[in-house]
């Protein structure tokens, strides 16, 4: 949970953080909504002048780690507080930090080369000897984990790199097999069959074999960064090795704008005993090695708490042969993943516009949540689920698999992918362990169901599953009848959807089961339909028909889509042009309205109910004027003004107007601007002269006489 003062705290500190955020061209009073406690970091710390530290890694010879003569090993820097490490060049070493390192600060050193951490050692021509079996071999001074040729050359049109060759399980399979490698390790000698066509080690190519282990090791890392270094093949599959950047027992540590291509275990993550307040921001992961995940946040022995990714980017595809095919055909690679193996929970976790990308030949896993999370405080509100991913994408993936509590707010699931290369026992949402609650909110899937490898967009499999949907859109662009369908729920398990909408360009199911299931299975609430087959629903002859099953769930629950919308209860009267799959227009990439004929904020992917939406005129990246406009509120009703730094969840407090009421803003940062006035229709605008240390946060209204919030506004 967020550390905040009370709110009556609203002293000197707030009025030069409003004046900093926000200097209105009308008069705002600058009161304080919420504050937080700027003691965070201890006053020793900040008192300190920051030692700088400078590494070269191109460096001949190690220095002194001034700027004049750096260290030219990561390995040589001392540990220290408040210290500032400027990194350059190309490391081909493994690096592990212990001891008191408080609020150290690793960043690339201004004008030098680009700081890259590599697991490749070279191999020059001349070390290499010709065999008379047609071998190459070499002495390495530990065991291989993969070997490469060409790899920093060989890049696809997708941005992939590749060259892995394949390891051969004995010299006599190296011998046979072109593009194979094999370690002889009662000599310490490393075999290479060279590719077909290629140049052999010993004329020129570049060959390198992988070691293993990590790239980057922080220790007991407390308000620790790392921003900016790019980390290569550390391939390394084995568990706990094999990461690019690991961060143990992180509190408030951060890896930002850091770039991973062909790592083991995972990308980055941050594990041990205590996670705790820790971040990746802007991170790329590309290539991964086995069954493993880019982004990882784990919980030992404690809770993981105030953990968050935002805007990263994961690649799903394993390491790629001297072909640019995948190396083992086995591989499923995952994008972001949060879990606990011990005593500790998964307690609050926050993945935001973070986007998973799926690869052709590839099985990609775009989002998971693992054991041991804790509960939702509340299952119908997905805010107060443990594990959040909010506003992100799965963009041409397999499926998502959820082992532990978590919600979806406002994301995107493109999971077509899915009838190419198989999800995950043919669902492209699975519930995967006895027990788990998972909440949908305001997202669209989308799905291409063939009936070969994907068979249905969710299913809700074991043992005391929940589902809970609101607002949620089901698109499917091939489906057939037979056993497809949109959510298929287990015996004793039990699905909700509330004002949701259903629709394929084929007839399909809404859904499907065993001849168990009864209708308490289910709870349609106010939904739409529109494709849905009128066939055998299943064996059992009380649920004969699909559409007969559905009348037994709710007679007025359900709406089937016709160009009128028939049936539909006047307040609930959509307003569109012919049948409901014209209406979903994302695939085209144009801008859409709700069913209810308002316009689409994204924060329902089926209805808007007038909720305020705010759009910003911004100034950013210069200072100037920033408009905020809105509409859709109260006809002449008064409207709260709120800044943030960043996006999180604030619940109101008693007895404050609209107590109860959640925002969607970080509380940390989060600050009272004023009060607003809308015209009679409910629109208006508000005008302010800013800086630019206003950018990239939020602005969000609350409508006071509905207590109803916009969205969140980011100003950029």
């Amino acid at each position: 949970m967020a550390h905040r003062h009370s709110p009556d705290a609203e002293g000197g500190v707030q009025h030069l953080i409003a004046r900093r955020c926000f200097r209105a061209r009308r008069r705002i009073a600058a009161v304080m909504f919420v504050a937080v406690s700027l003691l965070g970091v201890e006053a020793s710390a900040q008192s300190l002048r920051a030692r700088e530290w400078f590494v070269d890694g191109d460096a001949a010879t190690n220095g002194t780690g001034t700027s004049d003569s750096p260290f030219n090993s990561l390995r040589q820097v001392p540990e220290g507080l408040g210290q500032i490490i400027f990194v350059a060049g190309t490391f081909r070493e493994s690096a592990a930090w212990g001891g008191d390192r408080r609020d150290n600060v690793v960043r690339p050193w201004p004008g030098r080369a680009e700081p890259v951490i590599r697991g490749d050692v070279l191999v020059p021509p001349d070390q290499w000897s010709a065999r008379a079996d047609g071998l190459y071999s070499t002495l390495v001074v530990s065991a291989p984990v993969s070997v490469v040729w060409n790899w920093d050359a060989n890049i696809d049109g997708q941005g992939r790199h590749f060259g892995h060759l394949t390891a051969a399980a004995s010299y006599s399979l190296c011998r046979s097999t072109p593009a194979s490698w094999f370690y002889e390790s009662t000599l310490g000698a490393l075999l290479v069959n060279p590719p077909p066509g290629a140049a052999p080690p010993d004329v020129g190519d570049a060959y390198a074999w992988v070691r293993a282990g990590n790239g980057l090791t922080l220790n007991n890392a407390e308000r620790m960064t790392v921003d900016g270094l790019r980390f290569l093949l550390w391939s390394d599959p084995t568990p706990g090795n094999g990461y690019g950047l690991m961060v143990r027992d992180g509190l408030d540590s951060t890896a930002a704008n850091c770039t991973f291509f062909d790592c083991g275990y995972h990308s980055a993550g941050f594990v041990g005993d205590r996670c705790e307040g820790n971040r990746f921001v802007r991170c790329v992961g590309s290539g991964l090695t086995g069954r493993s995940n880019h982004f990882v946040f784990y919980a030992g022995n404690r809770d993981a708490t105030r953990c968050r990714a935002e805007d990263c980017d994961a690649h799903l595809y394993g390491i790629l042969d001297v072909r640019g095919l995948p190396l083992n055909a086995t591989d499923r690679c995952g994008g972001f993943y949060t879990h606990s193996g011990k005593g500790g929970r998964i307690a609050d976790v926050e993945f935001v516009r973070c986007r998973a990308f799926g690869h052709d030949r590839a099985v990609g896993n775009a989002f998971g949540s693992g054991l041991n999370t804790a509960s939702a405080a509340d299952p119908l509100d997905a805010r107060t689920y443990p594990v959040r991913f909010v506003e992100c994408e799965a963009i041409n993936c397999d499926y998502a698999n959820i082992d532990g509590h978590a919600a979806f707010i406002r994301c995107r699931l493109d999971f077509r992918k899915a009838s190419r290369t198989g999800g995950n026992s043919g669902a492209c949402l699975l519930f995967n362990r006895t027990g788990t609650q998972v909440a949908l909110e305001s997202c669209e899937i989308i799905t291409r169901l063939d009936g070969t490898y994907a068979t249905r967009a969710v299913w809700v499999k074991n043992l005391g599953d929940r589902l809970y949907m609101l607002g949620v859109t089901f698109y499917d662009e091939y489906a057939q009848p037979a056993s497809r369908s949109f959510i298929r729920v287990g015996e004793d398990a039990f699905a909700q959807a509330e004002q949701c909408v259903f629709s394929a360009v084929n007839p399909m199911y809404l859904t499907n089961g065993a001849t168990t299931h009864t209708t308490d299975n289910f709870d349609f609430i106010n939904c739409w339909y529109d494709g849905i087959a009128a066939g055998q629903y299943s064996a059992s002859p009380l649920l004969n028909e699909q559409r007969e099953w559905m009348a037994l769930i709710d007679g007025t629950g359900m709406y089937d889509v016709d160009p009128e919308f028939a049936g539909a209860p006047q307040n609930l009267a959509p307003k569109v042009n012919g049948p409901l799959w014209r209406w979903r227009v994302p695939l085209q990439g144009v801008s859409r309205l709700g069913i209810s004929g308002k316009e689409y904020d994204g924060r329902s992917g089926a209805h808007q109910f007038g909720w305020p939406v705010a759009t910003i005129i911004s100034p950013c990246p210069e200072p100037g004027l920033l408009k905020v406009q809105w509409s859709q509120a109260t006809p002449g009703g008064s409207l709260a003004l709120l800044y943030s730094r960043s996006l999180g969840l604030f619940t109101i407090p008693p007895p404050r107007p609209c107590a109860g009421l959640r925002l969607d803003l970080a509380a940390p940062t989060l600050i009272y601007l004023g009060l607003v006035t809308s015209d009679e229709n409910g629109n208006g605008q508000a005008e302010a002269i800013v800086g630019t240390d206003v950018c990239g946060g939020y602005l969000q209204l609350i409508d006071l006489p509905a207590c109803s919030t916009s969205n969140p506004a980011r100003i950029q």
